[in-house]
């Protein structure tokens, strides 16, 4: 009788940022753990470690990629035009991932500023 090998989606950086991003747009993101996290994952929670120092390392990641999706003006002539869809992006992106408005505004440990956040601020 032969067995069948259940073949695990190898685990990434990617794949624990949007899991963990999935965690925080459903419960909050007083409800994501790395416990939880390695839960949702099928893994041990210490997998995560190989992808990510810490919680606030993963945190900041997860900020980084909702900021990054915020449409940065272009070359559009009228600035208030190109102005305005940063914005209205950015408040759309918000109301979908609402435990990041604070987070990007206020980060509560600014070393993990990355790069997303600080080209939006400029």
């Amino acid at each position: 009788m032969a067995t069948k090998t259940r073949r695990r989606r190898p685990l990434t950086k990617q794949r624990v940022l949007e899991k963990a991003i999935a965690v925080a747009d459903m419960d909050g993101i007083e409800a994501l753990s790395m416990r939880r996290l390695g839960q949702e994952l099928g893994v041990e929670a210490m997998s995560l470690y190989k992808h990510v120092a810490n919680k606030g390392e993963l945190i900041a990641a997860m900020v980084d990629s909702v900021v990054e999706q915020f449409e940065l003006p272009d070359g559009e002539p009228a600035w208030d035009v190109a102005i305005r869809r940063c914005a209205v992006r950015a408040h759309d992106l918000l109301i979908e991932h609402p435990w990041a408005c604070g987070l990007a505004v206020v980060p509560s440990d600014f070393r993990t500023i990355g790069g997303p956040r600080i080209r939006y601020m400029e």
